[in-house]
């Protein structure tokens, strides 16, 4: 029998919570990478801790990969819990 091995991510009994967000064109965003929102447009690319536009403050992590390379699209992001800071 095959043995499936899972990634917990998550490492708090904390309640997970998800939320829908625009994702900026012109990127590829791995799953549960942290992000964060353009001041600006409201979009969400990955947290970047040395910008100045809003994207210096981390809100959420991926829930998948977020395949926006073709145009800005909408996609779930967790945006609160306790999550496993080695993955």
């Amino acid at each position: 029998m095959p043995v499936l091995n899972h990634e917990q991510y998550v490492s708090d009994e904390r309640q997970v919570t998800t939320n829908i967000g625009k994702f900026a064109a012109g990127q590829t965003v791995l799953k549960r990478v942290p992000i964060a929102r353009v001041t600006d447009t409201g979009e969400l690319k990955p947290w970047s801790p040395a910008a100045t536009d809003g994207t210096e403050k981390a809100i959420g992590l991926t829930v998948f990969d977020v395949e926006a390379a073709g145009g800005a699209i909408d996609a779930s992001y967790h945006d609160g819990g306790c999550f496993n800071p080695e993955l």
